[in-house]
Formats: structure tokens, sequence, C-alpha cells
């Protein structure tokens, strides 16, 4: 039983001794192991944080490029009136005929 637990036995067949130390991991071999599998969820959390970044950033330029585009029609950017100048304020109360 104990040569089956081990690996030692597959079905009705022995296995030799350099078939059963390939399948034994050395314990190098796992800490690798485990630290490139670690290494890999980093990376792909990175890749993740990247890809929404991405599409912020997409997003953002689309909201800047819109409102660059309806700002240039105008002549001048519209500013509320309470925040002119006395003289800034004149041109505009001259420009809408409101004076």
């Amino acid at each position: 039983m104990r040569s089956r637990d081990e690996g030692e036995f597959t079905g009705l067949t022995s296995v030799t001794r350099e078939e059963r130390s390939l399948r034994r991991m050395e314990n190098a071999d796992r800490a690798e192991l485990a630290r490139l599998r670690k290494e890999n969820a980093a990376l792909k959390h990175k890749v993740a944080q990247g890809e929404a970044v991405q599409e912020i950033l997409g997003k953002a330029y689309e909201l800047l490029e819109g409102i660059t585009t309806s700002s240039t029609t105008d002549d001048e950017p519209e500013i509320p009136p309470a925040l002119l100048s006395a003289t800034e304020y004149a041109n505009w109360l001259e420009r809408n005929k409101l004076y």
C-alpha cells in the first residue's frame, strides 16, 4: 500500500526511480513556482489597472473634446455677467442690445 501511495506503482506496472524523481518537485522548484504565480497575479492586476486608466482617460478626452468643440462655436467664452469687469459688462450689454 505504501508503495502505491508514494507513486511507485501505477496500475499494474511499477514506476522506475527516475520517473518517480521526475514527479517530485523539489523545494526550490516549489518556491519558484509560488513566486511566479504571485508575480503573475500582480502583473494581471497591473494590466487591469492600466486598462481601467486607459478607459477613463479616453472618456475624459471625449468630454474635453466636446467642451472644446462647443466652446469654439462661440466668438468668445461665455462668462457670467456677474464676473465681468465694468468695461466688459458694458461691452456685453451692448453686444446683447440690452443697454
